[in-house]
């Protein structure tokens, strides 16, 4: 059983987590919830979508989301974030992925899911290791025009 993607929007005002937030989890991770899928966390105001939404866009909020992981992995589940990024110039998302790996030491894996080259490229690096004990994903679809 897992905890699938819903919207806490129990951060505070500023995007940062509360206790409020911890105290919504806490349930599910005592109840050893092995995966636990994250509301979206956005990267920059600009992505903010909702209000009292959690954000990943300053360090300062990394504490919060340092207490969130450690609560889920003292049950022994695994806490994966949703993290909104999305750009149609390949060039500023490179860029900003290779910002990610230099400051924070993440690794950034750009897809397109609708190419069957691609999804198995992901594939491959999901289960061939090392090992990925959080995994941010967005997956989404954007319009150009507007449709009623």
């Amino acid at each position: 059983m897992i905890k699938s993607a819903t919207s806490e929007i129990r951060a505070s005002a500023a995007g940062y987590i509360t206790d409020e937030l911890l105290a919504f989890y806490e349930p599910i991770v005592r109840a050893q919830t092995p995966l636990i899928v994250t509301d979206n966390l956005y990267v920059s105001l600009q992505a903010k979508s909702t209000p009292k939404q959690a954000g990943i866009d300053v360090d300062a909020k990394l504490p919060g989301l340092r207490d969130w992981v450690t609560m889920t992995h003292e049950s022994g589940g695994l806490l994966f974030a949703q993290l909104n990024l999305v750009t149609r110039d390949e060039a500023r998302l490179q860029a900003v992925a290779h910002q990610l790996t230099a400051d924070h030491g993440v690794e950034v894996l750009a897809a397109d899911l609708s190419d069957p080259h691609s999804r198995r490229r992901v594939e491959k690096r999901l289960t061939g290791g090392p090992f990925i004990d959080l995994l941010v994903n967005n997956a989404g679809i954007l319009h150009s025009a507007r449709s009623v």
